[in-house]
């Protein structure tokens, strides 16, 4: 058995676990199924209004709990961390001492998205900087530099433009010893910082989704298979249809289609 399939299986007897003895999960059959195979012939897909109306309402979504340490567990956020720390000391090279972190990011409506988020930062081994909550930026780049940090983790490169307006200038002015900035969002987007920009991963409140690569681009993600199942649903070219078309059935990341359209179809243990 491939690693992905173990992932796999681990994931699909934690949903069956965690998730068949409730109500939805006796009536979609939760209990009966005992492959992967079995979960994508038997259970609908569902788009995002859909399952809040027949799942979440009844059930729910995530952690409710972010501090018990089983629930935790099975949003597999630990399980690919290494995976995404030696890709984010990869970009700030090899040899790099480590000793400052700045960790701008707000409080998700999802306890699992700051939970996973705060988890890999800390797993660094650095002195942390936590900012969870902007009102004037001027006050925000002060304490960035007095605090000097190496590594600096944003949501969006959109809130490392807001920081540079403070200054009209690139972050290395005023932040000496800055190697590295990592974003989740926007990593499209232009910024006046010669410092490199590189994506920190994609963290979803069905548990992690994406990670790094040092592959390039830069915001270049490779799907997390082994943090929960993930499977890609084709669709068609939307310059040919009037309505977006999609296939009748899934194949999974290995099988997928240099240039083809997909959409990502995710079944988490969090519901």
């Amino acid at each position: 058995m491939t690693a992905e399939a173990s992932a796999r299986q681990r994931c699909l007897a934690q949903m069956i676990e965690h998730l068949g003895p409730t109500r939805i999960g006796r009536e979609l059959g939760l209990s009966r199924l005992r492959s992967l195979d079995d979960l994508r012939a038997s259970l609908p897909i569902m788009d995002r209004e859909r399952h809040e109306w027949d799942v979440e309402q009844h059930l729910g979504f995530g952690l409710v709990d972010p501090g018990d340490a089983p629930a935790r567990a099975l949003s597999g956020g630990g399980l690919e961390r290494d995976a995404v720390l030696e890709v984010w000391r990869a970009f700030l090279g090899r040899g790099a001492v480590l000793r400052r972190v700045a960790l701008l990011r707000g409080h998700s409506v999802d306890p699992i998205v700051d939970r996973l988020a705060r988890d890999d930062v800390r797993a660094l081994e650095a002195e942390v900087l936590a900012i969870d909550h902007v009102e004037d930026p001027a006050a925000v780049v002060e304490r960035l530099v007095e605090f000097d940090p190496e590594l600096m983790l944003v949501p969006s490169v959109l809130t490392l433009r807001w920081l540079e307006s403070v200054h009209r200038g690139g972050l290395e002015r005023w932040l000496r010893s800055l190697r590295l900035v990592l974003a989740e969002h926007d990593l499209r987007q232009e910024v006046r910082t010669r410092v490199r920009v590189a994506t920190s991963g994609w963290i979803h409140r069905s548990g992690r989704l994406g990670l790094p690569t040092v592959r390039p681009p830069d915001h270049a993600l490779t799907l997390a298979v082994g943090s929960q199942i993930i499977e890609l649903l084709p669709y068609g070219n939307p310059e040919e249809d009037a309505r977006r078309v999609y296939a009748e059935e899934t194949v999974l990341p290995e099988h997928a289609v240099l240039g083809q359209r997909y959409e990502l179809v995710v079944s988490s243990p969090l519901g």
